[in-house]
């Protein structure tokens, strides 16, 4: 099933809106004496995790939960076409 550029930057654009939000809930700021990973640390996943569980991103989780990864698997490694940009 083809996913359209817009329901992709859709999706993605909940998980930007969080941050605000899970820096006021007391994430602090960064620690950048470790070796940063891609997006983030493995160490940073139980914080992540706990920070999801605030009622304010009720609507965030049910979002994450209601992805079908197979799909998402399927468009990324079998239709996207990185050199058509109108697609």
């Amino acid at each position: 099933m083809h996913l359209p550029r817009r329901d992709f930057l859709r999706s993605t654009a909940a998980l930007a809106v969080t941050l605000p939000v899970l820096r006021s809930l007391g994430a602090g700021e960064p620690d950048n004496s470790a070796t940063p990973g891609l997006l983030f640390d493995p160490s940073d996943i139980p914080r992540i995790r706990r920070n999801l569980e605030h009622p304010r991103l009720a609507t965030v989780r049910a979002k994450l939960a209601d992805v079908d990864h197979a799909e998402r698997l399927h468009f990324i490694r079998h239709e996207s076409d990185l050199r058509n940009r109108v697609r």
